[in-house]
């Protein structure tokens, strides 16, 4: 997981911040050598994603059945 260093918006790829397009961030997996478990997901990116399609007036895509 990395953190952007200008914004410190959280994500979990990429070259650059997904906000701000910053290429300064930090991999925070690095600094966490005490044994302590990162989060493997974005933190609130599902209510994001809620809100988002609450405030297009849209359905949120339904899960498919496996």
């Amino acid at each position: 997981m990395f953190e952007c260093q200008i914004c410190g918006v959280l994500s979990l790829g990429g070259t650059s911040c997904p906000a701000y397009g910053s290429q300064l961030r930090k991999d925070l997996s690095i600094e966490s050598s005490d044994g302590e478990t990162l989060p493997t997901e974005v933190p609130g990116l599902d209510d994001a994603a809620a809100a988002w399609y609450d405030l297009e007036g849209i359905e949120p895509p339904q899960p498919e059945d496996a």
